[in-house]
């Protein structure tokens, strides 16, 4: 059976790989080498939870590791929460300047026109205007 680390063996920072992690780890897979060969089943020793998470069931046999488990789970959460609400306050205010240059622009009294007609008519436009459409003088 796996030995129990300590309380002076876990930081409580929430490594990536905590010894915790690794214990419930190495608790499973010993259990599952156990049934097998009180099972009697034959064939090379491999542990399949290798590469996988180790669900809460592991965890459940530790006393105090579910707690910690728990708050892990509940900063993983305030923390998707906070991002998520930085998100759209970001948005907000994106949304607000916008808003706000668009009714300095329509306060300036610029048109909110884009494209060919933003540049005003063309030469051969003009040509049909009156003059004092035009921007010239009488000839």
């Amino acid at each position: 059976m796996p030995e129990e680390p300590g309380p002076e063996d876990c930081c409580q920072n929430g490594c990536t790989r905590c010894v915790w992690s690794s214990y419930a780890e190495e608790l499973q897979a010993w259990k599952e080498e156990v049934a097998r060969l009180e099972s009697g089943a034959a064939g090379a020793r491999k542990r399949p939870d290798v590469g996988t998470s180790v669900g809460m069931a592991a965890f459940a046999e530790v006393e105090g590791l579910t707690a910690f488990a728990e708050l892990e789970r509940r900063l993983q959460q305030q923390q998707e929460q906070q991002q998520h609400k930085q998100q759209l306050q970001e948005q907000q205010q994106q949304q607000q300047q916008q808003q706000q240059q668009q009714e300095s622009k329509e306060a300036a009294g610029q048109p909110q026109i884009t494209g060919a007609a933003s540049r005003g008519p063309s030469g051969a436009q003009q040509a049909w205007l009156p003059l004092h459409q035009r921007g010239g003088a009488a000839v």
